[in-house]
């Protein structure tokens, strides 16, 4: 008996130690949810050498292969591209490409620097290099970092409003106001321009983040030329003046509508215009205001109509839009 009852004693001790040594060891346990994957690396928008206004690219149509294909041959130093119907069309197409794509402007040999800018023979058209491959590639990649600088600030979370807020400030803060007569990639290398280098570039950055945008310009009988963008936002079209925007810092120029637009640019001409002559003889039907050629069609590209400005009855000028 005894050693039955010595016995039963010992399975129990054995049984306890077991239990005391499973509570001390840890226990590979499940996760309760599957961990989120990381989130990808990098700025949320890419800059694209392709990206090209939109207006511009509904008149290309079919054209617009044939334009990457142009891009593609400045891209990788390749000077010959075929597959083009007439020389005018390779003309149209490549007079797009130098105002969209401002790096083959410094690029490519224009009759501007040079007697035989390109030669075109049986659809293939050579376009003659102004730089060795080297420094050629370069300027490439300055201005791809420039333009992705700019377009970095862009989030998945920012507004349209946002979005279009930014790139005026980017063109705003960056620029300054000097007449160098360079190419508009040299402009924006330098930060310096005058009003059309102001509204080009503003347009750019508007193309890389799919707003629809047209260079906008006023000109008229005794009085001095000026440009801006007009771009659609919230569903509305309206005036982006960056060049009066970084005269006078404080979102004035930001959004506003034909009305204060035209009443603008007649009061600036009249004063800073009309020193020593007739005040008077400008008059509101004088002021013309256009839109830009289009390179494809070669006709004026129509303005949008802009009515009042944005957030009329609550606009402040030291605030930034998206908080009016």
């Amino acid at each position: 008996m005894k050693k039955i009852i010595a016995l039963c004693i010992a399975i129990l001790m054995a049984v306890g130690l077991s239990a005391c040594n499973t509570e001390q060891i840890p226990q590979n346990t499940v996760p309760a949810s599957k961990p989120e994957a990381p989130k990808p690396q990098g700025p949320y928008l890419s800059y694209s050498p392709y990206a090209v206004n939109a207006f511009v690219r509904e008149s290309m149509g079919e054209d617009y292969t044939l334009y990457c294909k142009m891009v593609d041959a400045v891209l990788s130093y390749d000077c010959e591209v075929s597959g083009f119907e007439s020389e005018s069309q390779f003309l149209s197409i490549w007079s797009t490409m130098r105002a969209e794509f401002p790096p083959a402007e410094k690029l490519c040999a224009s009759a501007v620097n040079t007697s035989e800018p390109y030669i075109y023979s049986d659809g293939t058209a050579r376009l003659q290099f102004l730089f060795e491959k080297e420094e050629h590639n370069r300027i490439l990649e300055t201005y791809a970092q420039r333009i992705q600088q700019d377009i970095s600030v862009i989030t998945e979370e920012t507004t349209e409003t946002e979005k279009i807020a930014q790139m005026y400030s980017r063109v705003v803060d960056s620029m300054v106001y000097e007449e160098n007569g360079t190419v508009l990639y040299d402009c924006i290398m330098e930060n310096s321009g005058i009003c059309e280098q102001f509204a080009e570039y503003l347009m750019l950055l508007l193309n890389q983040i799919g707003v629809e945008c047209y260079f906008a310009h006023s000109y008229g009988e005794g009085v001095e030329p000026h440009a801006w963008v007009i771009a659609r936002m919230d569903g509305a079209y309206y005036h982006f003046d960056p060049t009066w925007g970084q005269l006078f810092p404080n979102w004035y120029w930001f959004g506003v509508g034909d009305a204060l637009r035209r009443n603008s640019l007649m009061t600036e001409w009249k004063i800073a215009y009309m020193v020593g002559g007739d005040y008077a003889s400008i008059k509101g039907d004088a002021v013309i205001m256009s839109g830009h050629i289009d390179w494809i069609t070669q006709t004026k590209i129509p303005l949008p109509l802009c009515g009042e400005s944005y957030k009329e009855g609550s606009r402040s000028e030291n605030t930034q839009p998206w908080l009016w």
